[in-house]
């Protein structure tokens, strides 16, 4: 692979606006092969590589463009496979703006190499291989939650010859790339293709069971819990339980796996509360409802959580953003009618290392909306993990190991909402934790 500094970056092309918003067809869809060889071409092949410094699960980055490059794909696809199990997903959702390329040494005066194209090229590759299963150990381990976390901890205590069973609530896995990423961000044939490996490897799924951890204790010899967040995070204010005030989740889930279309068809005037991928997640999928939505965001645009291309697209496909705007009141009698909002301003840093918004006095306004979606995150259920030390609603962890020490936990349920790839590593890290435990 010869270098060639007058390539120039090119994006993965998108579908037009109006197709975009006229069905769940995915948005960006992926290069061609003479694409991505193409794309290689840009690669410094760094001998220290800030964008593996950037990777939360340091992909060899330079070292999989490199084979690719030469033509070298099944080792392209095995370096990228080895390291996750989930790398399809995470070569699609993550956000590689402020993790890999945020790092490109070829950003800092020029556009960096476009890394995640051809990480999600490499992935969907036709080189996958049923791993090894080292010796059966005795050991028993379950883990509690299917989603990219407990998924990424069991596939490597499988692999290694651990005796692994999940339980998951649900009735498939996959967790919040399953039932909550929308298909024109995440289509199934990749999803599925992604989840294909974990069925592969012996781990034992019990699903639709919402099993608690007193109920199993004394079955196993390890734990992980990876239960993510449920208990949707509310605004505490008048209002909020009239009917049209939902929470995002419920209503991702209510598209994507239950098409309750119906249930949202006489809502015209949406507000989505919250700035982080599921809100982006939810206005985009209103506006393919043919809705009329805006978002509504306390601070300002340059602390908005989500990814920059999520919002980009969002105010491409039509949707208001409301930011320094808060709502105080909901009103409505038998149902919502109206949204109180009020004007914010940004004070001093608060303990997220951001800065505090503030209310202006005197700034109330009232606008018409029959359905409010609050995209402020979650907390877990904690009944489920009755008897570990929590904080602040979240399981507090030493490395990923809880009060109880044959009991590990992370992802979400430690972190608060988080990224997939962020969920990733912590199973990863978790299960070479357990293994050592379990010596």
């Amino acid at each position: 692979m010869a270098f060639d500094i007058n390539v120039k970056r090119k994006e993965q092309p998108k579908l037009k606006i109006e197709e975009r918003i006229s069905s769940f067809l995915e948005t960006v869809k992926p290069f061609i092969k003479e694409e991505i060889l193409e794309q290689t071409k840009r690669c410094l092949s760094c001998p220290n590589p800030k964008c593996v410094e950037g990777c939360p699960i340091h992909l060899p980055i330079p070292q999989f463009i490199k084979a690719i490059g030469e033509g070298r794909d099944e080792e392209a696809y095995d370096l990228v496979f080895n390291v996750s199990p989930l790398s399809g997903i995470c070569a699609i959702v993550c956000d590689q703006a402020k993790q890999c390329e945020g790092k490109c040494i070829r950003g800092i005066k020029d556009k960096p190499v476009n890394i995640g194209a051809i990480h999600r090229y490499i992935s969907f590759l036709d080189y996958y291989k049923k791993p090894n299963i080292c010796i059966k150990k005795d050991a028993k381990v379950a883990i509690i939650g299917a989603g990219p976390s407990g998924l990424s901890c069991g596939y490597e205590l499988a692999k290694n010859g651990y005796n692994v069973t999940i339980y998951e609530k649900e009735s498939s896995i996959g967790g919040v790339p399953y039932f909550g990423i929308p298909q024109f961000r995440l289509a199934d044939k990749e999803l599925n293709n992604a989840l294909k490996p974990f069925l592969d490897v012996g781990i034992s799924f019990i699903f639709n069971s919402k099993v608690k951890l007193d109920d199993i204790i004394d079955k196993f010899d390890a734990f992980y819990i990876a239960i993510g967040t449920q208990i949707s995070k509310k605004m505490w204010i008048k209002g909020e339980d009239l009917p049209g005030v939902i929470s995002g989740e419920e209503f991702l889930k209510d598209i994507k796996i239950f098409h309750n279309l119906d249930k949202y068809k006489d809502y015209k005037n949406i507000f989505v509360v919250g700035a982080g991928n599921v809100a982006m997640d939810v206005s985009r999928t209103m506006r393919r409802l043919n809705k009329n939505v805006t978002i509504v965001y306390r601070r300002s645009i340059d602390e908005a959580p989500c990814r920059k291309d999520e919002l980009d697209e969002a105010k491409e496909e039509g949707v208001e953003l409301k930011f320094l705007t808060n709502p105080v009141e909901f009103i409505g009698k038998d149902k919502l009618e109206q949204i109180k909002l009020i004007k914010m301003e940004l004070g001093e840093p608060d303990a997220s290392g951001r800065r505090k918004p503030i209310e202006i006095p005197n700034t109330e306004y009232l606008l018409d909306a029959d359905c409010v979606v609050l995209a402020l995150g979650s907390n877990i259920e904690e009944d489920i993990v009755n008897g570990i030390d929590l904080d602040h609603h979240l399981i507090k962890v030493n490395n990923h190991q809880t009060s109880n020490p044959k009991v590990f936990a992370g992802g979400d349920c430690v972190t608060g909402s988080n990224t997939v790839v962020h969920a990733v590593k912590a199973g990863l890290d978790a299960a070479k934790e357990i293994a050592e435990y379990l010596k």
